[in-house]
C-alpha cells in the first residue's frame, strides 16, 4: 500500500492527496469525467477511474490522460477493481444481465484486451468486485462472496450485512472492511466461514474520526 489517496470529480477530475496529513498535492483536470463511481490502481500506478456518466473507464498514466475504455452498459461500471498482475476488472450490463468484464494488456503490442466473464448466479444488480488474495472477487447486496476460479465464479463465502455495500477491502490478516451505503457506516467482519461472521460495527460521529481511532485502524489495516 502507498500513502497516496485519490478522489475523482466531475469539476475538478483527479485529486492526489497525502494520506497520512490528508494534503492535497495535486489537482489533474479532465473535463471528460462526469459521474465518477470508483478508482483503482494498476501496475506501476495507472490510476483507472469508474464513470457511470459515459459508459467508460478513464486512464492516467506516466503523467497523462490515456484513451479511456467505453462501450460499458447504461449505468456502468459501477465497480471496478485491479489484481496484482495489472489486469483491470469492471461491472457491466445490457440492462437485462450482469457481467464482469476483464481487461488484460498484450505483452506483444501493448494493447487492451477484453474478456466477457458470465456471471451464472441470478443477480439484481451489479455487485461490488474486490481483490483477496490475488484473486478477483465480488460481493453482492445480500453479503454473497464468490470468486472467479478460471471457468466461473464460487461462492466462497456468506457476510452478515445489515446494509447494501458500497465498496470491500481485505486487510493483510482476512478482515472484511465493508463500507456502506451510508457514508458514515463500515463493518469489520472476520473471515470464519460461511454463516459464522462476526461483525462489528462503528459509526463515524461528526463524519471525523479521533486521531486515536485512525491510528488503531491504520495499525489493523498494516498487520
Amino acid at each position: 500500500r502507498t500513502q497516496t489517496l485519490y478522489a475523482a470529480d466531475n469539476n475538478l477530475g483527479l485529486l492526489r492527496f497525502d494520506m497520512l496529513s490528508g494534503r492535497l498535492e495535486e489537482n489533474i483536470p479532465n473535463t471528460d469525467i462526469t459521474n465518477p463511481i470508483e478508482i483503482a490502481i494498476g501496475l506501476e500506478g495507472k490510476v483507472y477511474i469508474g464513470d457511470i456518466g459515459c459508459g467508460c473507464i478513464h486512464i492516467f498514466h506516466n503523467n497523462e490522460w490515456q484513451d479511456p475504455i467505453t462501450g460499458l452498459g447504461d449505468d456502468a461500471p459501477l465497480s471496478i477493481t485491479t489484481t496484482p498482475d495489472g489486469v483491470l476488472y469492471a461491472t457491466d450490463t445490457d440492462g437485462f444481465d450482469f457481467f464482469v468484464q476483464r481487461y488484460s494488456t498484450n505483452e506483444e503490442t501493448g494493447q487492451l484486451e477484453q474478456t466477457t466473464l458470465v456471471i451464472n448466479e441470478l443477480l439484481d444488480e451489479q455487485p461490488i468486485l474486490f481483490e483477496d488474495m490475488g484473486l478477483l472477487h465480488f460481493l453482492t447486496s445480500i453479503g454473497d462472496v464468490f470468486q472467479w476460479t478460471d471457468t466461473s465464479f464460487e461462492l466462497v463465502n456468506t457476510l452478515e450485512l445489515e446494509q447494501s455495500p458500497l465498496a470491500v477491502d481485505v486487510s493483510a490478516d482476512g478482515t472484511y472492511v465493508i463500507a456502506s451505503v451510508s457514508n458514515l457506516d463500515f463493518s469489520l467482519m472476520n473471515p470464519t466461514g460461511i454463516g459464522g461472521l462476526q461483525t462489528a460495527e462503528r459509526r463515524l460521529e461528526n463524519e471525523v474520526m479521533q486521531e486515536e481511532e485512525w491510528e488503531t485502524q491504520s495499525e489493523r489495516m498494516a498487520s
